[in-house]
């Protein structure tokens, strides 16, 4: 995340949208901290960069967007060089995600439950 510009923000109850269950529970997959889901989502707080880093929402904060960018770019090849199994990988992801895509299955405001979807031509996303 930059620290020179923007914030994380929720805007979701200043713009009188309620948010989705399928969204909670992403959200949550990725933040541990009930304090920082009032804070982000109950509060509409705008959190700058390092308080982001400080609760753990991002992994980084950087002077610039170039500082980001080239952040972004060696985390990326530190993770091509590992030469993971793209499908055991995704497999994983799955795994820890299992909530989440519970959720994504039922919730009726995601929209179409998956129930006419033909598994044989299902192609994995994750």
């Amino acid at each position: 995340m930059r620290k020179d510009r923007g914030f994380l923000y929720m805007s979701e109850l200043d713009i009188k949208h309620k948010i989705p269950l399928w969204f909670m529970s992403i959200f949550k997959s990725k933040i541990a901290s009930p304090k920082v889901w009032r804070d982000v989502v109950l509060k509409a707080a705008k959190i700058p960069a390092a308080t982001g880093v400080e609760w753990g929402i991002v992994d980084s904060a950087h002077e610039n967007a170039e500082k980001t960018v080239e952040a972004a770019v060696r985390l990326g090849m530190d993770l091509v060089r590992r030469k993971w199994d793209g499908q055991v990988y995704a497999d994983n992801r799955r795994t820890v995600v299992a909530d989440v895509l519970a959720v994504l299955g039922s919730d009726e405001t995601v929209g179409d439950s998956g129930d006419n979807v033909d598994e044989s031509k299902r192609v994995s996303r994750l």
